[in-house]
């Protein structure tokens, strides 16, 4: 017989009593002792309440009523459950690293998948890029950077590298021949080349030096019409304003053949003050003399009237062969620059001092319609 404490109100009692005289609870055969911290516990307990040792997993013979005390101190030694402890307490030692562990390895999973995914990503953005420019540069560059990028995705940009490498060489023939041909041909070839807007230009350039060569309204006019936006557009506009202010229009012809019909008629005549309206106050040149003055054409018409004792007639005439030139001396003001012949008729009372001789006359004359220079010189004489 022992006393012990009550498992269950911790009153002292006798273990081979039947109950608790404290609080009634059954003892005998319903106790057994903690083999990790020697407290009395109930049999049915899985674990002790004291230190939490599983209890039923060694076999440990239960105290009953009669048995000798010193029973319980003769339990076999419990080194193998010790043992089992140490090691359970040894594996709760590294559970926080296997824990740590266990995150870093998974983290590494996650950063790669993502890395991967990134890369992956990455390089859709630069073939995309590449194949998009048309830049050999940028197209290499994919290559180089991403050697195992997917099978379809290199061979397509090894094809648009082949193909920009030919079109280069193409361009390179056509800068060469510096032919307005030739770049059309490769405008029409390669539509989205990046030397498409140098092409233009080139044409544009090719076409501006052929209407300046020509320097027609017609070659100014058919650039224009060609290049409305041309690097050259607005001197070419100047240009052609500048040549039709200077074309001669059926007016100024006709008001250059009055004029000298006029001139010539008052000289055949003698009529001074019509002569003298032909003519500019004062004129560069007249029959080679310079500064001459309306006096000095007077002059000349009354020497030609006494030239034959015997004159019956001057009759002079323009031939109707006119060459005018219509020059800009500055912004508001031009002149004409005008050659023709015209025949003289000298008729006199005796034939031998008649004479009929053509001359070739080279005047100007102003804006405002006055002959201001004119020289004669003798072509024929019959």
């Amino acid at each position: 017989m022992a006393i012990i404490k009550c498992p269950e109100c911790g009153h002292q009692v006798s273990n081979r009593a039947a109950t608790c005289p404290s609080c009634g609870i059954q003892i005998a055969g319903k106790v057994m002792k903690c083999p990790e911290c020697g407290e009395f516990v109930f049999t049915d307990q899985e674990i002790c309440p004291n230190c939490h040792y599983p209890l039923h997993k060694a076999s440990i013979p239960a105290i009953h009523t009669g048995e000798p005390a010193d029973i319980i101190s003769k339990i076999p030694s419990h080194k193998a459950d010790n043992n089992e402890n140490g090691h359970r307490n040894s594996a709760k030692k590294y559970l926080p690293y296997v824990v740590v562990f266990m995150v870093i390895l998974m983290s590494v999973f996650v950063f790669l998948y993502f890395s991967k995914k990134i890369e992956s990503q990455n390089e859709a953005d630069a073939y995309h890029a590449a194949v998009e420019s048309n830049e050999p540069t940028l197209l290499q560059q994919y290559l180089d950077m991403y050697p195992d990028a997917p099978i379809a995705h290199r061979d397509s940009v090894m094809m648009s590298l082949d193909l920009l490498k030919k079109a280069d060489l193409e361009w390179t023939n056509t800068v060469v021949s510096n032919s307005k041909t030739a770049f059309m041909k490769y405008i029409d070839a390669h539509p989205e080349s990046v030397h498409i807007m140098e092409a233009e230009f080139k044409i544009d350039s090719i076409d501006w030096a052929e209407a300046t060569r020509k320097n027609t309204m017609e070659a100014l006019k058919a650039y224009i019409d060609t290049h409305p936006d041309g690097e050259h557009i607005a001197e070419a506009r100047q240009m052609a304003d500048e040549l039709e202010s200077q074309e001669v229009s059926a007016a100024d012809k006709q008001m250059i053949a009055t004029l000298f019909t006029t001139f010539f008629n008052s000289i055949s005549s003698g009529d001074e003050e019509t002569l003298a309206s032909t003519l500019a106050p004062m004129m560069k040149s007249f029959l080679h003399k310079e500064n001459a003055t309306k006096n000095d054409a007077v002059t000349y018409m009354r020497k030609l009237h006494s030239s034959q004792p015997d004159l019956k007639k001057i009759t002079m005439r323009a031939n109707n062969d006119w060459k005018i030139n219509k020059v800009r001396i500055d912004e508001s003001a031009f002149e004409y620059n005008v050659d023709f012949s015209a025949d003289q008729h000298i008729e006199c009372t005796s034939p031998d001092n008649s004479s009929l001789t053509t001359l070739k006359v080279t005047a100007t004359v102003s804006s405002d319609g006055n002959i201001t220079g004119l020289n004669m010189k003798k072509m024929a004489e019959r």
